[in-house]
């Protein structure tokens, strides 16, 4: 029985933070809890953003020799367009700084002049991330706020799907 009443309160909860939510929609997605899948919708890896408010999903297409990160709700499972006009990723290799601008790849599904996905073939800083014991951080613009996040070394090397 007590079970069934602490099943209920959670239910309830929840109910209650999904009015609210909908009541303010101007107020930014909050933190998720790692409430996240491992992998992002294109199979991916995930980056966090902020108190994972947001999320970005790397992706590298050795065929096509493309890297491409899609940005990612806070559950990172919905893919999000913003308008920003370009991404930086930031290097550090061998101690030696270096910063890399990805340019949006529009998608069919963006808003005009918004884009979900930013890509780039630039073979140095592809190398880069293929390597261990680099230090990458992506930054990215998003509703007048920067977000940092930190970009790990990545097993995935299936295409980056449109």
């Amino acid at each position: 029985m007590r079970k069934f009443f602490l099943a209920m309160a959670v239910i309830t909860a929840c109910s209650n933070a999904t009015l609210s939510m909908a009541q303010a929609p101007s107020v930014p997605p909050g933190p998720a809890a790692h409430a996240h899948p491992e992998h992002g919708p294109h199979g991916g890896d995930l980056i966090e953003l902020g108190k994972e408010e947001y999320h970005l999903e790397l992706l590298h297409d050795e065929k096509a020799g493309v890297v491409a990160f899609f940005l990612l709700d806070s559950s990172a499972k919905k893919v999000l367009a913003i308008p920003a006009k370009e991404i930086f990723v930031n290097v550090k290799a061998a101690g030696k700084p270096k910063q890399y601008k990805l340019a949006p790849s529009p998608q069919a599904n963006d808003p005009k002049d918004n884009f979900s996905c930013y890509a780039t073939k630039d073979k140095e800083l592809i190398e880069l991330l293929d390597k261990h014991g680099i230090q990458a951080t992506v930054m990215i613009n998003i509703a007048g706020k920067q977000y940092l996040g930190k970009v790990e070394h990545h097993h995935d090397h299936g295409p980056a799907k449109k």
